[in-house]
């Protein structure tokens, strides 16, 4: 794609803040991925490594 190919050229990317209440207090996770999965009892799904800090909390 020629869009890609110009130098300085801005793709726009959107980043979330998921944000969780564990024991440790509150702990925050910028994720740039997420999707609705049922929508009667809205849930949404991320994708955390098992190393990263905030994953045992949202587990």
């Amino acid at each position: 794609m020629q869009i890609f190919k110009k130098r300085g050229t801005n793709v726009p990317t959107l980043n979330y803040v998921l944000t969780v209440n564990g024991d440790e207090g509150l702990i925050a996770a910028t994720v740039n991925w997420f999707t609705q999965t049922p929508f009667e009892s809205p849930l949404i799904a991320v994708v955390l490594k098992p190393d990263c800090y905030s994953y045992a909390s949202v587990e």
